[in-house]
């Protein structure tokens, strides 16, 4: 339940800085370190459910079955799949918007080219 909320408290930060893109587009460090900063947010939320290891439990009123207990194991592994994949993509994303803004950035009008 918490971890819906701070993936939505996400999306007001994504929309006031598409609307802050607009109003300022050469501020292109700034928009950089929030970008990072909501992909570090997103990385830690991933992993701590990757973490978590077991979100989906099925049970029943019969019986335990073998059909329900493998039905459980696969849907957990599959989530634990999926999760695997975006915490690999968040985690690569967020390295490399560090290393580009890490960078010393060339100067003149043409350095606002290299970071967009």
């Amino acid at each position: 339940m918490i971890v819906r909320w701070l993936f939505l408290a996400q999306f007001p930060v994504s929309i006031a800085l598409g609307w802050y893109t607009l109003a300022q587009p050469y501020a292109v460090r700034l928009r950089e370190t929030i970008k990072l900063a909501v992909d570090a947010a997103n990385f830690v939320i991933v992993v701590a459910l990757l973490i978590a290891n077991e979100w989906i439990i099925l049970e029943s009123t019969k019986p335990a079955s073998l059909e329900l207990a493998s039905a459980t194991h696969w849907a957990n592994f599959g989530i634990r799949i999926g999760l695997g994949i975006a915490a690999a993509i968040t985690g690569a994303t967020v390295i490399d918007r560090a290393r580009r803004l890490l960078r010393k950035p060339a100067s003149g009008p043409s350095s606002l080219l290299h970071t967009a």
